[in-house]
């Protein structure tokens, strides 16, 4: 028996270090113990639970990982808070739980789909039991007057000077059947990096983006439809993903992919392109009249190239 045990911690141990779970276990009967690292970089290898984390930016950062219990059951929960940002700005941002161990006492019993004021919503599970639901949804005042830990998350991402939106779209994606198993991930999306305006409302009900105001503005009904595009693509992985399986979202294309689109991207590369060109027509003109050197103007072209 001994050896089995040795054995079996073994592997345990050798299996955690090859994902690079954010959540580890020294020994069989060990707490599980959080990544502590605030800001760490996040990379496709790394897991919660061993469930794969769903990459909603080029460079996710940790704010914050904690042990949770489930209310009425022993489930461990892992909890994970991380984000991503372009030039200081907050682009998106992940919340992700997904359960450490598994028990076959109890069963999950809320509804993630009940509520019928999302701007969107998909289920595709089975029976009660068997959840597999997709939510779009806004928020207001978001990180506004955050309490507990989200306090400290705050100042850690201001600390960084990185600016957060108080409106925020979010998009939760949610995996559970019995046993324990659970996963959701809930992804905040900051609409005003896509160029759209910041809405002057703090009311929830009042919002621009709520449900019978959104209609009035085609910028914000074309981000939520190219955001359903996404949210399916990932939704229809759920079960991949919930199987443990690390290629789960391998081929599926970037965040930013689906809410830019293709054409916006060459409409944005020839936009720079144009911007190159105007830069390179100035900087020659003041190489012809004298007021640079060719050092000098050689380095900045060089640097106006390299930008492009």
């Amino acid at each position: 028996m001994k050896l089995i045990s040795i054995a079996a911690l073994t592997l345990m141990m050798t299996a955690s270090v090859l994902a690079q779970d954010l959540f580890v276990k020294k020994g069989i009967f060990s707490p599980y113990e959080p990544a502590t690292e605030k800001l760490q970089k996040i990379t496709p290898k790394n897991t919660v639970g061993e469930y794969p984390i769903l990459q909603v930016g080029d460079e996710m950062r940790l704010l914050m990982s904690k042990v949770n219990y489930s209310t009425g059951t022993s489930v461990p929960l892992g909890r994970v808070v991380m984000f991503t940002s372009r030039d200081k700005k907050f682009h998106a941002g992940l919340e992700m739980t997904a359960n450490l161990q598994q028990t076959n006492s109890s069963d999950w019993v809320d509804t993630p789909c009940k509520r019928e004021d999302f701007l969107w919503k998909r289920s595709v599970g089975g029976k009660f039991s068997d959840v597999n639901c997709v939510t779009i949804n806004h928020i207001v005042n978001f990180f506004v007057n955050p309490t507990g830990e989200f306090q400290q998350m705050l100042v850690i991402a201001k600390d960084d000077g990185i600016e957060i939106p108080p409106t925020i779209i979010r998009t939760t994606f949610t995996r559970y059947s019995s046993g324990g198993k659970r996963l959701v991930y809930a992804v905040n999306i900051n609409p005003e990096y896509y160029g759209i305006e910041r809405d002057a409302t703090t009311i929830w009900g009042a919002s621009g983006w709520y449900k019978d105001f959104i209609t009035r503005d085609a910028k914000k009904l074309e981000f939520i439809e190219r955001l359903k595009k996404w949210a399916t693509d990932v939704q229809d992985r759920m079960d991949s993903a919930f199987k443990k399986d690390g290629k789960a979202f391998v081929d599926l294309k970037s965040l930013e992919e689906y809410l830019v689109g293709s054409e916006s991207k060459g409409n944005e590369v020839k936009e720079q392109g144009s911007l190159a060109e105007e830069k390179l027509s100035k900087l020659k003109s003041l190489y012809e009249k004298g007021l640079l050197t060719e050092t000098q103007y050689n380095e900045q072209v060089k640097t106006i190239l390299n930008k492009n």
